[in-house]
């Protein structure tokens, strides 16, 4: 709104003075970066697209900041800007640029591990984002972070927001042979596990009486139900129709897979 009302305000003018600041000369190196992370970030959503040049040295001088600082805000910071400006690359830009984003593959799996439940999203959602780029992209990405992923799911998988953010990115993976086998052996024992816990938990004909056993001696209903690790059904849906996908993507391993997921509804 601003820029339409001053359309003789330099904005790209203002863009390349920030990015052209001493950072290295700066006392306060790290809250000076962390500022022009976060400054950069408002202009996300403002910036026209045919400032390419700029939305490049953006992502260049994320990256680097990602690289070079340690402290876990300016990281998250660094993976917020690459996340906005990626998105406002073309297909074709972000096939061109897919080695720059390589670069912070080993950041974002490290935010992976030290981020808090309330900013792990931002890590899962770089590696979402760079995840559509291409097959290429995803066989590079998917085996380097699929065990910290699968820690996370195990651990989130019935957060009804990081869960979902989880899901997606698997769904993103599903398509693509070349990663398919490193998705399965590790995603298939787990529905085993989420699917067999669901049905334990859940009151039915086969558990109703020691589910009233349990609950008659618990004070705490959450306490059982942490006990019980019950799974949410809507939850329990996307992860079947993951499943589904995976079957249906198997080709000739669909036998071997079936045979897996025999064992879970017998």
């Amino acid at each position: 709104m601003f820029r339409q009302r001053n359309r003789q305000f330099d904005f790209k003018g203002l863009i390349e003075t920030a990015l052209n600041c001493d950072f290295k000369s700066c006392l306060l190196k790290t809250l000076l970066k962390g500022r022009m992370l976060n400054l950069a970030a408002s202009w996300a959503d403002i910036i026209p697209r045919d400032y390419d040049d700029l939305i490049i040295r953006i992502i260049d001088l994320a990256i680097s900041f990602m690289q070079e600082v340690k402290t876990i805000s300016v990281k998250l910071a660094a993976t917020r800007c690459l996340i906005k400006f990626s998105r406002r690359l073309k297909k074709q830009d972000m096939e061109a640029n897919v080695a720059r984003f390589h670069q912070v593959l080993d950041d974002l799996i490290g935010l992976l591990h030290s981020s808090h439940s309330e900013n792990v999203y931002l890590p899962i959602d770089a590696i979402s984002q760079f995840s559509r780029i291409n097959e290429e992209a995803v066989a590079n990405i998917a085996p380097k972070c699929t065990p910290s992923l699968m820690r996370l799911f195990r651990e989130y998988h019935s957060d009804g927001t990081l869960g979902y953010e989880l899901l997606n990115l698997f769904k993103v993976w599903t398509p693509f042979e070349s990663v398919r086998s490193i998705f399965t052996e590790t995603f298939l024992p787990f529905i085993i596990e989420i699917v067999d816990n669901y049905y334990s938990s859940t009151p039915n004909l086969d558990n109703k009486d020691a589910r009233l056993k349990m609950q008659a001696a618990s004070d705490d209903l959450d306490d059982l139900n942490r006990r019980s690790k019950i799974v949410d059904s809507s939850t329990l849906q996307h992860i079947l129709e993951l499943l589904q996908v995976l079957i249906k993507k198997a080709g000739k391993d669909a036998s071997q897979q079936k045979r897996i997921v025999a064992t879970v509804f017998p």
